[in-house]
Formats: structure tokens, sequence, C-alpha cells
């Protein structure tokens, strides 16, 4: 079985110009096929909110970035804040360890109900 390759900025040209550092916002629109910015405005919003109410070191890094551009999704995710938004939207986590202990894969999978 061959693959072939298909590039995809996952809609962000719609929207944007350039690149960016939003892989996390292009994986979710491909495996859910929302709009890009619909993704990018949810997890741009979840970032402010982050910001604003946690006090934590993770905010706090979060707020030394958004002098450049504001808690935006182009300038990189965190796991605490997507992964939490991906639970909240039916998907489940699936954490593996390989037989040696030296591997280990994190999975996401969606639930889609079928009626």
């Amino acid at each position: 079985m061959e693959l072939n390759f298909i590039y995809s900025d996952g809609g962000r040209s719609n929207y944007f110009k350039g690149e960016a550092g939003d892989c996390v916002v292009r994986a979710i629109t491909h495996a859910t096929g929302e709009d890009y910015k619909v993704i990018y405005d949810t997890l741009f919003d979840l970032n402010k909110n982050y910001i604003a109410k946690k006090n934590t070191k993770l905010s706090k890094q979060m707020k030394s970035r958004t002098r450049e551009k504001g808690g935006s999704p182009r300038s990189g995710n965190y796991k605490k804040i997507y992964h939490d938004y991906l639970l909240k939207n039916n998907w489940n986590g699936y954490h593996f360890v390989s037989l040696d202990q030296k591997k280990e894969l994190n999975l996401m999978s969606l639930q889609i109900k079928v009626t």
C-alpha cells in the first residue's frame, strides 16, 4: 500500500498569511473536520482564560509570550489547555508504555456516537 502526501494547512490560509506554530490547531481541524477559525478562536479564548485565572508556572510562561502574540494559538499551544479541550469534546486519552519501559506513546481518539 502506497501512502501519498497531501499538503494541507488545515484552512489557515483562509484567515492568515505566512507560517505559524499552530500545529495543534491544524491537527484538531483535520481530525474533527471543524473550520480552522472555530478551533483557533476556541483555543485562543482558552489560552487567555488560563493566563487570566491561573497563577502557575505555565501561566507565567504564557504571559511572557503574550507580549508578542497575546496568547495566540499561532505562537504555540500547551498540552494542559488543548488536552482539556479535547477531553471536553468527547475525545479519550490513551497512554501506552512499551515493554522495555523506555518508550511511551500517548494517543487521543474521538468517540463518535452513532444513532
